[in-house]
């Protein structure tokens, strides 16, 4: 039996030269998340996806962003539990495609970077993962530079 999980996350961007998380790569950045946690857009995407996958609630139920204890948490903390979840279901994760939306920076010279690290973390050979990357044509807070989100699938299948 399979099953697909779908993925969302959006987070306000504050112009400061800083550095963005993607699945834990520093992207150095003119631009830095304002996050509860450490603000992985694709991390939390990615966490929602596979919690969907299994029929679990999204990572705010289980990790709100009103409770001191999730201050500053790391975003790995939230996809390790979200892949124990679908481990404790009986499912294993098949493949997983991300879509970031992001104006700046440019993520082409650190896509390679982001993908061998997602294969990393969930155990998945490198044609089991795609990262995609798009910005938003100048339009809406995505295009001005006000945010950055992403999109997640995954295929899990009953082991």
């Amino acid at each position: 039996m399979n099953h697909v999980g779908f993925g969302y996350d959006l987070h306000r961007l504050r112009k400061e030269e800083g550095e963005l998380l993607l699945a834990t790569c520093a992207i150095p950045s003119p631009y830095v998340v304002e996050a509860h946690s450490d603000g992985d857009v694709l991390l939390h995407a990615l966490s929602n996806a596979l919690l969907s996958s299994v029929g679990e609630e999204d990572i705010g139920v289980y990790f709100p962003d009103t409770s001191s204890a999730t201050l500053n948490m790391s975003s790995l903390e939230i996809l390790e539990f979200s892949l124990a979840k679908v481990k404790e279901k009986g499912y294993i994760l098949n493949n997983a495609v991300v879509c970031i939306n992001l104006e700046k920076p440019k993520l082409l010279p650190y896509r390679k970077q982001i993908k061998e690290k997602l294969c990393q973390l969930l155990s998945l050979d490198d044609e089991c993962v795609s990262i995609q990357a798009t910005t938003g044509e100048k339009l809406g807070p995505i295009g001005n530079s006000e945010a950055l989100c992403c999109y997640a699938t995954v295929l899990v299948s009953k082991e």
